[in-house]
């Protein structure tokens, strides 16, 4: 049979009308097939809506407890209410998820000397805090801005108010400080450690105020004698101490209320 007499077969449906002669087409049924990307989508947005509610509504995940560990001078309530003020900054307070970590850290260390912080939350309701302190032995006031001095006589940190029960340094020249770097030696912060330690053997008095001008050799110490001490921090402070309690019971003093009284001359005592 030849290719051109050859029909093709058709698939479609028809409805024959009356006459042999004309046909109507009609379209091919179909069964719709579900959409199954619809009930996928609806999963998503419900799985999404109900982790949103648990994170940050059901409460699951407000912190109930906040540990600081590590401390030495700082205190860990003061720590502990910094990080709670974080908490309850935010839209949703107290939650674990919304605290920032880095944040809290640098702001932390603004306040505190500190080597280092480490925030870490401990899911699903609990926030530890582990300080590593600097040991502070001196505060350098210049400037009107206190610097911390470690017990190395680096500066660790610039703040605007002295750390308590730390001697006080004022440098009356005002030498600009650079935190990170050595500021004293550590015979120099012996010695003021030594002098505000010991120094109520001198007739039961009270350091107000130590100062620096010229070299760091050099204090000037002021007490509720009434008059000021011109210390030698080369030398042996107890010695020094020594000097000053002899020289004041002697009888060329007893009845005399000098300004100053000079110890920088070894084994002897001047005032004027």
């Amino acid at each position: 049979m030849k290719r051109g007499n050859v029909r093709p077969k058709r698939t479609d449906k028809v409805h024959r009308q009356k006459n042999n002669l004309a046909y109507r087409r009609t379209e091919i049924d179909t069964q719709e097939k579900f959409d199954v990307s619809k009930i996928y989508y609806f999963l998503i947005f419900i799985t999404v809506i109900g982790i949103a509610y648990l994170v940050l509504f059901s409460g699951a995940f407000n912190v109930k407890q906040v540990n600081i560990s590590g401390t030495k001078d700082v205190n860990p309530d003061d720590v502990r209410a910094n990080i709670t003020r974080k908490l309850e900054s935010g839209i949703f307070k107290n939650n674990i998820f919304l605290l920032d970590t880095d944040t809290a850290s640098r702001e932390l260390k603004k306040k505190y000397a500190l080597k280092s912080i480490k925030i870490k939350k401990n899911y699903p309701n609990r926030v530890d805090v582990v300080l590593d302190e600097y040991v502070i032995d001196l505060n350098w006031l210049s400037g009107g801005k206190y610097y911390y001095i470690d017990e190395k006589g680096k500066a660790v940190g610039v703040y605007t108010k002295s750390r308590e029960n730390i001697p006080i340094v004022e440098d009356k020249k005002n030498v600009p400080v650079e935190v990170g770097k050595s500021m004293v030696t550590v015979d120099f912060i012996n010695f003021i450690k030594y002098l505000n330690q010991n120094f109520s053997s001198v007739k039961n008095a009270k350091i107000s105020k130590i100062e620096i001008n010229e070299s760091f050799n050099e204090i000037n110490v002021y007490s509720s004698l009434g008059f000021y001490i011109i210390f030698d921090t080369t030398r042996d402070p107890a010695q020094e101490i020594k000097n000053l309690n002899t020289a004041l019971a002697s009888k060329d003093l007893s009845s005399k209320k000098p300004m100053y009284m000079d110890m920088r001359i070894k084994n002897k005592v001047f005032y004027k």
